[in-house]
């Protein structure tokens, strides 16, 4: 006997979804990663004698490594006193890459090979990633604050969400 286990089949509506997830993925990582790097920074300026020996770098960072993306969140707000607004921000983005990562997903297969529903999938997809892109913006720009080096201009800062979205949504339209 044999599990109830399939392998989809692909064809262009599921190539073309699976390629908005996948790239929905990448820049939910990435939000995840800036913030525990931010995290990172911020755990260093406040604790420099970390740097003291490798062991001492290796072990904190294996502890920031293990800390979720709530707990990291959670610190970079303390750390900046931040408003808010700006929290909710924060925690909109946690939620919408706890979407992307953890539920997109669910019966993709099934919602991928319907034109109607798959257009609905896209337009949730898009929401969530401009609310990450969003947040994503401003913890790189306090970790430039943080090293000191240049924030992004007012434009980018106005730009990066849509540009970010039409790249992870953006669906080859020959096959239309």
């Amino acid at each position: 006997m044999e599990p109830p286990l399939e392998i989809p089949e692909r064809t262009q509506f599921t190539d073309e979804a699976y390629g908005v997830l996948g790239r929905a993925l990448s820049v939910a990582t990435e939000f995840e990663g800036n913030c525990r790097a931010l995290a990172l920074l911020i755990g260093l300026r406040e604790q420099p004698n970390i740097t003291s020996d490798r062991a001492s770098i290796d072990e904190f960072c294996q502890f920031m490594q293990r800390r979720t993306l709530a707990v990291h969140l959670k610190s970079v707000a303390n750390a900046f006193d931040v408003s808010d607004d700006m929290e909710s921000i924060l925690n909109g983005a946690r939620h919408s890459r706890n979407f992307i990562t953890h539920e997109a997903a669910i019966g993709a297969t099934r919602i991928f090979e319907n034109s109607e529903e798959q257009e609905k999938f896209i337009q949730e997809v898009e929401g969530k990633i401009k609310v990450i892109a969003e947040a994503n913006i401003w913890v790189v720009a306090l970790s430039q604050a943080v090293t000191e080096e240049p924030l992004p201009t007012t434009s980018f800062f106005r730009e990066y969400p849509n540009r970010v979205a039409e790249w992870v949504c953006e669906i080859e339209k020959t096959f239309v």
